[in-house]
């Protein structure tokens, strides 16, 4: 097995299956995917065995962007590890392909892409992810330095026998961000590469209005500055 998909989902019954479908077709099959369910109580699950996929349930109140991270790749089987949320949906069906062709650089630890919103989002999302998402954000890249969205795993592939080496931070901010953005860094230091390819952009929504949007960027910039963020703010990140 060449490759884990690792999805992690929380009652992702109006998306999920879209996901799923844009993985069966991609050009690239040598695939597994991982589903790491935080207690869903719609119809992900059924949507997740229709698929055939490996489902994993988190331990009761065990939930964390890093842990749930960490788990997927502790069942995974391949040598790369691709993260997506259940809710984000690859826009070609060469997501896969083409995102791994960045690994052929044996210094390339990790690739990610910015996102566009999904066409039920909300205005805010369409503007402000999609500014970004058609501008600079269809710009191939190496990066140079920590920014926000930083090999975010809502759409993201990183060398497993990497992760083994250092794994996603736990710690950092109590498990509700930064983690992803810690280790691309770690690597970063050590002289490896992390690559901005819009060939693994996705469509995803967090369905913010312009407010909530801009409280959540600065939340995101404090992280990436290594600043705590307090817990009752970090729930909705």
């Amino acid at each position: 097995m060449e490759t884990s998909v690792i999805i992690r989902t929380k009652n992702e019954k109006e998306y999920l299956e879209n996901v799923l479908i844009m993985l069966e077709q991609q050009t690239y099959q040598d695939f597994e995917i991982i589903i790491i369910d935080d207690h869903s109580c719609d119809e992900t699950l059924n949507i997740a065995k229709k698929h055939h996929c490996k489902v994993i349930a988190i331990p009761e109140g065990r939930f964390s962007h890093p842990y749930s991270c960490n788990l997927g790749a502790e069942y995974a089987r391949g040598k790369y590890l691709v993260y997506l949320n259940g809710h984000s949906i690859p826009i070609s069906k060469k997501f896969l392909e083409e995102g791994l062709k960045n690994f052929e650089d044996k210094k390339v630890a990790g690739v990610y892409s910015s996102v566009i919103a999904h066409e039920d989002g909300t205005f805010t999302d369409k503007i402000l992810y999609n500014i970004s998402g058609y501008t600079i954000g269809m710009v191939k890249y190496r990066v140079r330095k920590n920014r926000v969205g930083l090999l975010g795993t809502t759409n993201a592939i990183i060398r497993k026998d990497l992760w083994r080496q250092y794994r996603f931070n736990e710690n950092i901010n109590g498990g509700w961000g930064g983690e992803d953005s810690d280790w691309a860094l770690h690597f970063m230091n050590l002289g490896y590469e992390i690559i901005h390819d819009p060939k693994v952009k996705v469509r995803h929504s967090h369905h913010l209005k312009f407010r909530d949007f801009l409280w959540q960027i600065g939340n995101w910039r404090k992280m990436n500055m290594g600043v705590d963020v307090p817990e009752k703010q970090r729930r909705n990140i």
